[in-house]
C-alpha cells in the first residue's frame, strides 16, 4: 500500500539533484512525484481501511503498523505543506532561508525511512496472520526449509529488503559530500 509512496517519493526526492533538465524542470518533476507519491498513499490508506472494514481480521487502528502508518503520513504531509508554503510564499521559512533546503532534504528522508519501516511491520503483520512460517527441527541448516516458505512471504519479504535497500542508496544519492 504504501510501497508507491515510498517509490515515488524516492523520485521526488533525488529529481533536483539527479536529473538533467535544469532547476526549474526539475522543481517541476520533483512536485509531479510528490503528488503522486500523495496519490499512491491515499489511495493505499484508503484501500486498507475499506479492506478491513468489510473482509479483515484485524480492525483499524489495532497495531503498531497502523499507526506508524499514520505518523508517516502526517510527516509526509506535513512537511510537503511546509515546502509548498516556502515555495508560493518566498518570505515564509520558519527557520531562516539557508537551513530550509536542509531541513527540507533531511525531514524528507524521514519520511522515507519511516515509510520503510512502516513497509517492514506491515510485512510482518501480514507474514504473522497467514503463517508465513515452516516446522522448526534440530537440523542446523535453515536453507533446507526454505521450499517450504510460500512464494508470496518469500517475494513480500524481497520487496521488503529492496525496500529498505531504495531508502540507503537514496541517503547516499543525496549526501553531501565535502569538497577535497
Amino acid at each position: 500500500m504504501i510501497s508507491g509512496m515510498c517509490l515515488s517519493q524516492t523520485h521526488a526526492l533525488i529529481a533536483p539533484r539527479i536529473y538533467p533538465f535544469g532547476k526549474a524542470l526539475n522543481n517541476f518533476f520533483h512536485c509531479l512525484w510528490l503528488a503522486a507519491s500523495a496519490a499512491t498513499a491515499v489511495a493505499g490508506i484508503s484501500t486498507a481501511v475499506h479492506y478491513k472494514n468489510y473482509y479483515g481480521k484485524l480492525s483499524n487502528l489495532s497495531s503498531a503498523h497502523s499507526f506508524s502508518g499514520l505518523y508517516t503520513l502526517s510527516m509526509f504531509f506535513l512537511t510537503n505543506i511546509y515546502g509548498i508554503l516556502s515555495f508560493v510564499f518566498t518570505d515564509f521559512t520558519i527557520f531562516g532561508a539557508k537551513i530550509f533546503p536542509k531541513l527540507y532534504k533531511t525531514l524528507g528522508l524521514l519520511t522515507l525511512y519511516c515509510a520503510t519501516m512502516t513497509i517492514e511491520m506491515g510485512i510482518t503483520q501480514r507474514d504473522n496472520i497467514f503463517g508465513c512460517d515452516f516446522a522448526i527441527t534440530r537440523e542446523l541448516d535453515a536453507a533446507a526449509h526454505y521450499s517450504e516458505i510460500l512464494r508470496g512471504c518469500r517475494l513480500s519479504n524481497g520487496m521488503g529488503f529492496m525496500i529498505l535497500l531504495n531508502a540507503v542508496l537514496v541517503s547516499y544519492a543525496l549526501w553531501d559530500f565535502p569538497e577535497q
